[in-house]
């Protein structure tokens, strides 16, 4: 299942202070194999290859999707990146 938010969720503001976020589309999938996410953030703009993977995970390990209404640059702002960010996740 997929939501749509126009903002940041609280618990995304919350892992963000505290060092819990993981950022890259890369690193979001080597967590997710790991077994050490809770809840992953995607940008609208994602191309779909990696949003199919996302979803067919996130059955299997059972974490919740939020896809954010803006574009990755904007995602990497929302973030505090220096660069864009496509997906972002929450770890345990």
């Amino acid at each position: 299942m997929i939501t749509e938010v126009a903002e940041l969720p609280d618990d995304f503001k919350k892992a963000l202070s505290s060092g819990k976020l993981v950022y890259g589309i890369k690193s979001v999938l080597k967590e997710i194999k790991k077994g050490n996410v809770k809840k992953v953030i995607i940008a609208s703009n994602i191309p779909s290859n990696y949003l199919d993977d996302l979803k067919r995970y996130s059955e299997i390990s059972n974490f919740e999707i939020i896809k954010y209404k803006g574009t990755n640059m904007e995602l990497g702002v929302l973030c505090k990146r220096a660069h864009s960010v496509l997906a972002a996740a929450i770890v345990k």
